[in-house]
Formats: C-alpha cells, sequence, structure tokens
C-alpha cells in the first residue's frame, strides 16, 4: 500500500489514486463534492472507507504562553484581544513587528488566490476593518501567525472580524514553525494557527 505522503496539492487526489500513484489518501482536508461524486460515487474508481478515526484539530494557540498565562490568565480568551493594548502589554507581536516580506524572501507572498489577501503595504496579510478602519490603522493591531489562507479557508478571518479582534492575520507559510522557535527562544510569545 502507498500512501500519500506529497505535498502536491490534495484537490487532485481523484485521478492521481485512479493513476496508480497511492493507494490511501489519509489527510483529505479538501473535500471536493464534485470529485467525491465522480471518482466515488459515479466511476466506483476510487474507495471511501468513511471515518479515518481521528479529525483535525483548528484553534488558535499560543506558543510560549506558560509565564504568559501566569501573567494574563485572560490570554487564552477571545475577548482579550477586543483591545489591542491588553495583548501588545503581554507580549504578543504587534503588527509589523516581524518583517513577513524579508521573512519569506522568495515565497512572498502566501496569502494569494483569495479575496480578502490584502494588496499595497498590507500584502501578505488579511487587515479586518476593526484595524484598518477610520481612526485606526494595522500598527495599532496585534499580529495573529497564520500559516496559509486555505486552512480553515475563511475560519478565523471571520471569527477575528465578527469579534471585533484588534489582530491582523499575517500568512508565514512552511516558515512558521522556525519563525516560533526563534520567538520562544527569545521570551516572546506569540499566538497562532
Amino acid at each position: 500500500i502507498i500512501v500519500d505522503a506529497s505535498s502536491a496539492s490534495t484537490s487532485t487526489w481523484g485521478p492521481e489514486i485512479v493513476a496508480g500513484w497511492y493507494d490511501l489518501d489519509m489527510e483529505q482536508w479538501q473535500y471536493q463534492q464534485a470529485a467525491f461524486r465522480e471518482y466515488v460515487l459515479r466511476d466506483g474508481s476510487v474507495l471511501d472507507f468513511g471515518p479515518i478515526g481521528f479529525a483535525g484539530r483548528s484553534g488558535m494557540f499560543l506558543a510560549g504562553a506558560r509565564s504568559l498565562l501566569t501573567q494574563e490568565p485572560y490570554a487564552d480568551y477571545f475577548r482579550f484581544y477586543q483591545d489591542a493594548n491588553n495583548a501588545l502589554s503581554v507580549g504578543l507581536p504587534q503588527f509589523g513587528e516581524t518583517d513577513l516580506k524579508g521573512f519569506l524572501g522568495e515565497n512572498f507572498p502566501v496569502c494569494t488566490g483569495m479575496p480578502w489577501c490584502d494588496a499595497g503595504a498590507t500584502e501578505g496579510y488579511w487587515t479586518p476593518p476593526q484595524c484598518a478602519g477610520a481612526g485606526t490603522n494595522a500598527s495599532d493591531c496585534v499580529e495573529f501567525y497564520m500559516v496559509t489562507p486555505s486552512w480553515d479557508t475563511a475560519y478565523f478571518e471571520q471569527l477575528t472580524l465578527n469579534h471585533n479582534l484588534k489582530a491582523v492575520h499575517g500568512y508565514y507559510g512552511w516558515g512558521l514553525p522556525d519563525l516560533l522557535k526563534e520567538r520562544v527562544a527569545a521570551g516572546k510569545p506569540s499566538i497562532y494557527w
């Protein structure tokens, strides 16, 4: 049995399995109804064995948070981020503190192809209206570190908007683990997905 361990797009699972490139795709996060109907229901060329027994855990997580939560026990509660001064006072990153473009180099920008990805001065980010509206700007907000806008597509962006969180989302791609390690080693907490 060959299991898909490629870094290729998961949207091509149907034709790849039919072509014999691999036998099993254990991490199929992108459920496409048309592909499912074609390859599983209509053609029967791909078998659906049902749930695999585990699910991904989506959430915003605090790195370097042990001392942060001792200092500010409500830092894991969404209302804490409705006032950016709360988050900034405990060392969470202010928007603009990290050089996203410099960090990613030739891989910049990661936030592309989605209608909410910013352009211009905040390219590579998503800036909610509460951080870019009249009387405010992005540097008044904390930065949430994200991997890619295709993970939980628009879910955390919508929560940020709906709950009026003073947070800009920066998309760091596969470099995010390195950034988090650097920040934790320097004693700087971060909030990420």
